[in-house]
């Protein structure tokens, strides 16, 4: 989805003219990657028009030099598998993904949830299970996301949650000499809590940021959230004949 806003200019200081506007439209994105973004051919031009065949000779305003943003380097894989999709529910989530470059010492990937799911409080860790109790939990999941055989994060990648809609990946290890988290494998990792909002989210898209050595500055991508279904409230049960 593409944020666009607009400033309307009030017409001889008509105060009861529009003067704002924005939206959100879907579209999409070129396969290539490109920073470019104040180059003259990757301008956007936003125009309004009015009448229903929306000729070039009804046209009311226009401006065509509108920097874009830039294409960032696709991740090849993300999933998000939850453990109960009841809302106003905490869950457990089982999370994969994979990049193409490495992730360098002190480097971050970011999780964004959905609006509405909650990770709680800043500072708190993803899981604070043993080895162990991680695969017993594995097993727990009705489906598997990406392989038989996923790959542990290694001990030196700490999973903490960033803010209520946020998880960060660290690599925690130094800068000089410190190892990377190297691209290829399939990680997998627990979200041991989790609340889920009442309802699906409007925009039910998660996203993964993963701060790596590409060239262009990051690894993202968004994938489909899960449905979520709604708790009943008030419910009780009555019997007809109690004896």
């Amino acid at each position: 989805f593409i944020e666009v806003s607009s400033l309307v200019a009030q017409p001889d200081g008509d105060p009861s003219a529009p003067d704002a506007s924005e939206g959100l439209i879907q579209s999409g994105l070129p396969y290539g990657t490109g920073e470019g973004i104040d180059l003259l051919g990757r301008y956007w031009s936003i125009e309004t028009r009015v009448g229903i065949d929306g000729s070039i000779e009804n046209q009311q305003d226009l401006n065509y030099q509108i920097p874009s943003f830039p294409i960032y380097q696709r991740a090849p894989l993300f999933a998000v598998l939850p453990k109960s999709q009841v809302g106003l529910q905490q869950t457990s989530l089982r999370i994969s993904f994979r990049t193409y470059e490495s992730l360098l010492p002190q480097s971050t990937i970011f999780v964004v949830a959905p609006l509405g799911m909650d990770f709680g409080a800043a500072g708190g860790y993803c899981t604070r299970l043993t080895d162990q109790q991680i695969d017993a939990v594995f097993t727990e999941f009705n489906e598997i996301l990406a392989t038989k055989s996923p790959t542990r994060l290694p001990d030196y990648i700490s999973c903490r949650v960033f803010d209520s809609q946020r998880l960060v990946l660290t690599n925690t290890e130094a800068v000089r000499g410190g190892r990377p988290l190297v691209p290829g494998p399939i990680y997998e990792f627990i979200v041991e809590s989790m609340t889920n909002p009442q309802s699906t989210p409007e925009i039910n898209l998660w996203r993964i940021e993963a701060y790596t050595e590409t060239t262009f500055e990051k690894e993202v991508w968004a994938i489909d959230g899960y449905l979520i279904k709604p708790e009943l409230t008030e419910t009780s049960v009555a019997s007809s004949n109690p004896a």
